[in-house]
């Protein structure tokens, strides 16, 4: 029987679907097995992960059969959580071992759907596979006991010419994230790109030990940047170490807080002498904007409601996600990611955002609140232009008035867009056509790039 070529195309992609469908199938096994493990384990473990992960995989069998990479991806994200609040719980060996094994397994299937899927099912166009990492326990660095951890493999597909780095951090079963060791920035030179012995990296035991919360398990992140810092891909590794605990003792009144969060470490931090709100305090505010069913008056409404509060990052990360719009998101980050207590753990919240470039606006906001001291690189300018999104970027804010003032002189087209800019900046329309005013006001407006 004669086939057509559209056929043909739709073959090959139901055909190449296919595993990764049941790549995705095995995950859920693995989720339903280690939720009924938890259950019958009863006590703390049940109570820490057991409703969170049925939830879990009623949201992946509900999306399998059209499951897109980024849905695998935020559902992978929930699971590494979930593993550090079974930690905490002080759940089996079993619960442990079957949710890293769904995690690998749904990010087997997270790449062979890019590399299946048609042109136009998923907005982001590059994507990177990490091979699973090896950890050996045993090294020696500057004659010091180390671990170290090792990248066997890197595949990175629609990135040629672009660049990309890698960053790791380690940390405790349930405790905060180390801060990242980030690698130099590296150009992509061919497509399929394929590195081989990619990358490692020696952690201290001493720096271990210091983060041991007494489980002696330890997760490693590997997680592939792109240009803009934006997440393309991660891989976690489980190892346990035994190392002693480091002698700190925890006043009983910050270990008997209570933040609705589960095992949330961030409830006994503080900032500017504040701890963040305790359960009732956050219940009330999550479930009063829930009550507002209009999402931008909801978005609205979370920086006054949560005006005389400190959060911690899981907080933060609850009321995220209370919108589904990128923007709404943003704007809601924007009014509350300087009341964080924990914020560098809220760094990889990034991924929750579905387009890249507001990944990377929630990367560079918060930027300047992690290093209050840090000098921005660049200053950026955006906005529309005949009905498209259109930007452009200056080391300074000086080079940005000079742009502007080249731009306002010389060409006409872009007149219209400094206009436009102007006017929003708060300018009049008789401002708009004196370059100083005009072009001040492009200034003003620039974002800060770190």
């Amino acid at each position: 029987m004669h086939k057509t070529p559209a056929l043909l195309c739709l073959v090959s992609v139901f055909v190449s679907a296919q595993p990764n469908r049941t790549k995705v199938d095995d995950a859920l096994t693995q989720l339903d097995a280690a939720s009924i493990k938890a259950r019958r384990s009863g006590g703390t473990c049940r109570a820490a992960v057991y409703d969170a992960l049925v939830e879990v995989s009623d949201r992946l069998d509900a999306a399998r059969m059209r499951a897109r990479p980024r849905t695998l991806s935020r559902l992978n994200e929930e699971l590494s959580d979930l593993h550090s609040s079974a930690v905490a719980a002080g759940c089996s060996d079993e619960v442990l071992g079957l949710l890293s094994s769904a995690m690998e397994t749904l990010e087997d299937a997270r790449f062979g759907l890019f590399t299946g899927r048609r042109a136009d099912d998923e907005d982001d166009a590059a994507v990177a596979q990490v091979a699973p990492l090896t950890v050996s326990v045993n090294e020696v660095v500057d004659n010091a006991p180390a671990v170290r951890v090792s990248l066997p493999q890197l595949t990175l597909r629609g990135m040629k010419g672009q660049a990309f780095k890698l960053a790791a951090k380690v940390r405790a079963g349930h405790g905060p994230w180390s801060q990242a060791d980030v690698t130099p920035t590296w150009s992509v030179p061919a497509e399929p790109f394929v590195w081989k012995n990619a990358w490692s990296q020696a952690f201290r035991v001493s720096q271990l030990a210091a983060m041991n919360d007494g489980s002696g398990r330890f997760i490693v992140r590997v997680s592939v940047l792109d240009g803009q810092g934006a997440e393309l891909g991660f891989r976690e590794k489980r190892f346990e170490l035994n190392v002693p605990p480091p002698a700190v003792a925890v006043p009983a009144v910050v270990a008997a807080r209570d933040c609705g969060t589960g095992a949330d470490l961030g409830c006994t931090q503080t900032r500017d002498g504040a701890f963040p709100v305790e359960r009732a305090g956050f219940v009330t505010v999550v479930e009063g904007l829930k009550a507002e069913k209009n999402e931008k008056k909801r978005a609205k409404a979370a920086g006054p409601a949560c005006a005389a509060l400190y959060l911690t990052a899981a907080q933060f990360s609850v009321i995220l996600d209370l919108f589904s719009s990128d923007k709404e998101k943003l704007d809601v980050a924007q009014a509350l990611a300087h009341r964080v207590v924990n914020l560098v753990d809220a760094q990889g919240y990034a991924g929750r955002f579905r387009q890249p470039d507001d990944r990377a606006r929630y990367t560079q906001l918060l930027a300047p609140l992690l290093n209050p001291n840090a000098a921005p690189k660049a200053w950026r300018v955006e906005g529309e232009m005949d009905n498209t999104h259109f930007t452009f970027e200056a080391p300074t804010k000086e080079a940005v008035n000079a742009q502007c003032r080249t731009w306002k002189e010389s060409d006409i087209r872009l007149q219209g867009f400094i206009m436009r800019l102007s006017i929003k900046g708060g300018r009049s329309r008789s401002d708009m056509l004196n370059t100083d005013k005009a072009c001040n006001a492009v200034t003003e407006a620039a974002s800060p790039l770190y």
